[in-house]
């Protein structure tokens, strides 16, 4: 496949691999340092493998993010969403406004709610429960992908109920799916520093293996281009990987750049601007030659 490029023996070696089975955490590092001529080859392999397991068809999803309030103990540095309960710009939305939210989406054509917020300190599980049941009264054929694995554990912890039962009690009242969010990178090193706050690595993967146990799947995903190196980039799909060996939970897998513009982490020079370009492609690559089947 490579005869006529000039890409380097161990890249080759790597992608002629790829071909076939997954690639180790050692050859994703050297992939996700390539440069040159080793470029091309890694993109147009990851592509070919794209299309060999999956063909070309391309599938979406008509979604309307409900977010039901901005209040948030849990003040990461890379956002700037969360709001103190008493900033002038703090929210929490009433069940009409919630309802002219969900019924404006469903009228454009919305088969699923995403229904997120910030870590509100009273929010407890029959809080969740409430809005879980409020828009599958009124939108039963409506998917509802919710909450977060952080906003889950701190509501358990203020019901004094088990995870295992939140997401019980959740799955009963309509919650369908889990959004991949809370993940960011997955290391507890770039943790302390943009979200000390939130789950530790080893907390949010029992937190979601729970959640995939109880019968919620949902999506994975990765926040990168901020404090994190290339390393622990592949670490974090390593993460995803082995917990989707383990469970089959995860739905898909979805890459998202830091924005860095209003974060505090950027204003106070502790961050990157995001990723570039090139970074992008790479983590795509390597990602479908780490998390292929």
């Amino acid at each position: 496949m490579f005869d006529k490029l000039p890409v380097s023996s161990k890249t080759e070696e790597i992608l002629t691999k790829s071909l076939d089975e997954q690639i180790t955490v050692e050859e994703a590092n050297h992939l996700m340092n390539v440069q040159g001529h080793d470029l091309y080859p890694l993109l147009a392999t990851a592509d070919y493998v794209r299309h060999e397991l999956v063909g070309d068809n391309v599938t979406f999803i008509n979604n309307c993010n409900i977010n039901f309030t901005n209040i948030c103990t849990v003040r990461c540095g890379f956002c700037a969403f969360g709001k103190d309960a008493e900033d002038p710009d703090a929210y929490i939305l009433s069940d009409e406004e919630i309802l002219a939210k969900a019924e404006g989406a469903v009228a454009d054509g919305a088969r699923e709610f995403t229904l997120m917020g910030g870590v509100h300190p009273d929010a407890d599980i029959d809080y969740y429960e409430h809005l879980l049941t409020l828009l599958k009264d009124n939108y039963p054929k409506v998917s509802i992908h919710g909450f977060s694995p952080t906003m889950v554990r701190d509501a358990c912890l203020v019901s004094e109920i088990s995870v295992a039962e939140g997401f019980e009690r959740l799955k009963d009242a309509g919650l369908d799916t889990l959004p991949g969010t809370a993940a960011e990178i997955l290391t507890d090193r770039s943790r302390e520093i943009i979200c000390p706050e939130k789950v530790t690595v080893a907390e949010w993967v029992d937190i979601v293996k729970t959640s995939h146990e109880v019968g919620i799947p949902g999506s994975s995903t990765i926040m990168y281009g901020h404090v994190e190196t290339l390393e622990e980039r592949v670490e974090h799909i390593d993460v995803i990987r082995k917990l989707q060996e383990e469970t089959h939970g995860f739905t898909e897998f979805i890459p998202m750049t830091f924005m860095h513009e209003y974060s505090p982490i950027f204003l106070e020079g502790q961050s990157n601007l995001g990723a570039t370009g090139t970074q992008d492609l790479k983590l795509y690559a390597v990602s479908r030659l780490m998390l292929r089947d």
